[in-house]
Order: structure tokens, then sequence, then C-alpha cells
């Protein structure tokens, strides 16, 4: 059962944790019936993302029965000494409602009772600035982030728009070389399937693996990747395409559909298959099966840089740049002591390799 919080601002509202089947999937609801709803709220996909040190939690603000207002959080660290981040939230459906404020008392408590010194809100909508501001006005706060060791979200947002187009208006957007690949790929006679068991989820980590090791990146275990794909198609909202070659597979892409968007959340192709753009095609009946099922746009998340941001730019998709900070410093002493450890982005290699492993 959740937990239901002292309200604030308004008797109307009620702040709960939700908790049971029946309420995270109400607020995976509330998630995927807003705009600016995105797959890093949903509860599945967090419950997938907890590790040693690293927990996952959900607060929402209830109006007559209805949530108007809520967000997911990480927390890194151990109880009484870590760091909250809210990243690609708060999600409300009025930001000058009393609710964004009753969801910011709450989130605080919940910071203070679990000890941390550090809450820092990242890519926001423009619209929830202002409002986080004012609310923290109190507290010592900064626009930038501190915390730079691991980020749950993405800053600035890679979407290809699919809403009020045809395939064949949306192909002519691609530049000469992506229309090439498609075709060149099409008439190596490369076959795309839906895979839907676990033997289409082992042959992509296989793809997976080889691509992660050859291009350098660390990944996650057999196990997790699975899981991801398994709780996406529990609710209907994960697609996993693959390419084969003469039978063998030659690339995968892991998407999750979401309602108001979809994103491309794993890809990796062969050596072996390198020279035939496979992955250019898949990336292409992935859009085609969003837009068959109305979804409105597909992200490939983070822009990235060399080969993957060229790759990502010959579909010539739109920027959503919500490059956004309030951190705020709920024990300044101890963030000013910590700051020179959670600010050196060169202790990110080694956690994503710490937690590859766990």
């Amino acid at each position: 059962m959740s937990t239901q919080l002292k309200t604030w601002e308004s008797p109307s509202l009620l702040v709960t944790a939700p908790v049971t089947q029946e309420e995270l999937a109400r607020w995976d609801d509330f998630v995927t019936s807003l705009p600016q709803g995105n797959h890093w709220q949903l509860s599945w996909w967090l419950a997938c993302h907890q590790h040693a040190f690293a927990t996952t939690g959900i607060l929402a603000v209830e109006e007559a029965g209805r949530i108007v207002a809520g967000t997911a959080y990480h927390r890194y660290g151990m109880r009484g000494i870590n760091v909250t981040i809210v990243s690609n939230a708060p999600l409300v459906t009025d930001p000058s409602s009393p609710a964004l404020a009753c969801l910011l008392a709450a989130l605080e408590e919940d910071c203070r009772r679990k000890g941390s010194f550090l809450l820092q809100f990242e890519a926001f909508e423009p619209e929830v600035a202002e409002p986080l501001r004012a609310f923290f006005s109190r507290r010592p706060t900064e626009d930038q982030p501190i915390w730079k060791l691991r980020h749950p979200g993405i800053w600035r947002d890679i979407r290809i728009p699919l809403a009020g187009r045809t395939p064949e208006q949306l192909l002519k957007s691609f530049n000469r070389l992506a229309r090439r690949q498609i075709r060149d790929a099409q008439e190596a006679g490369v076959e795309v399937i839906e895979a839907r068991d676990e033997q289409g989820i082992s042959q992509a980590y296989e793809v997976f693996r080889e691509s992660s090791a050859r291009k350098g990146y660390v990944i996650r275990g057999y196990k997790d990747f699975r899981a991801l794909i398994q709780e996406a198609w529990k609710r209907g909202m994960g697609r996993l395409l693959l390419a084969r070659i003469d039978s063998v597979p030659a690339s995968f892409l892991f998407g999750v559909f979401y309602r108001v968007g979809a994103v491309g959340v794993h890809t990796g192709y062969t050596e072996r298959h390198a020279r035939i753009p496979s992955n250019r095609l898949l990336h292409w009946h992935m859009m085609l099966r969003a837009m068959e099922e109305g979804i409105p746009y597909l992200s490939l998340a983070a822009p990235g840089r060399g080969g993957v941001r060229e790759f990502k730019d010959a579909f010539h998709p739109q920027l959503i740049d919500n490059t956004r900070f309030v951190t705020v410093l709920l024990r300044p002493c101890l963030t000013g002591v910590l700051r020179p450890l959670i600010g050196d982005v060169r202790w990110m290699g080694p956690l994503k390799w710490l937690a590859s492993r766990w």
C-alpha cells in the first residue's frame, strides 16, 4: 500500500508514494498522458535501473482521486549521506497550481528524512523553471549541476518528428546519405523482424556485446538487458527489431513506445556485416512502426559525438534542448566538502564499469 504523506498548500491535495501494482500502473498512465511525459519516469524503467548505492522512488500528488503532479527521483549513496537527482521532471498538469509546491515540499521532506545533502533538478520543462527557483529561494541554490558522476536522464534530446507526416515525406526529409543507405540495405536483402521471445533477446545481446567491445563502451549484463526488454514487453511498450543477413543477425535496435513518444534505447551492429547499413534500415523501420501506432516522435536520445552524431544528424532531427538545472544545497557545508569528489567526471568511467557488474 502506498504511503500517504502530509499535504501542503491545499487540503484538497494528497501526496502519495506509489508502491502497489495498481498504484504504479496509475502513475505510468499519468506519465504517458502528458506531452512532456517520458520513459525515464515510468515505474518499470525505474525498477530496472536500481542497483547497489542507487535507489529510485516516485512521489505523486492527487486531487479528487486524480494524479495532477509527480516525479521520479534517483538517490545515490547510503542512507544518511546521499544525493537526490530529479531528471526530466517534475511532471505537472498545471505549473501554476499549488500541486507543484505540494510536490516539492514532499520531496524536500523526503530528502531530509533520508539524509540527502544535495537535491538536483535536471532537464525540466521551461514552464517549471521559475516555480522551482521560487520554491527553493530560501535555500542556497545554483543553476548548474554539482553532481556529475551519473545522470539518469538526458539534457539534450534528438527527435525525429512523425506526427502529420507520411512515410514518403519522412523519407524525403533525410539527407542523401541516409536515403541511400536505407536503399542499399533493402537491395542487399536485409531482413528486418520484430523479436518477441528470449531467443531474440539473446541474439540481440550478442550483437550488443560485440559492438560495445569494438567501440569501447560498457554495457550491463545479459540478465539486466533481458529484464528491461521483458518488462517493456509486459506493458506493450517494447519493440526489439533484428536485422538479419543470410539468416545471421547483423544489427539490432531496442525501442520503448510510451504513447506520447518513442525512444531508441539500445542498438549495435556486427563487424562482419558492417559494410551493409542494416542499422540505418532498422531505424527507418522503427519510425514506420511508431507512425503506424500514432506516436508523434521517435527520440534518438542524446546527440552523441563523432560517428554517432553523424548517424543521427543524417535524419535531420529536431534538437530539444532542456539544459536547465536547479541544484539545491540542502546541507551546504557537507556539499562543500564533497564537491571535489561528486563533481569530478573522471569517476564516471569507473562507476559505469562497477554498475555493469552489480
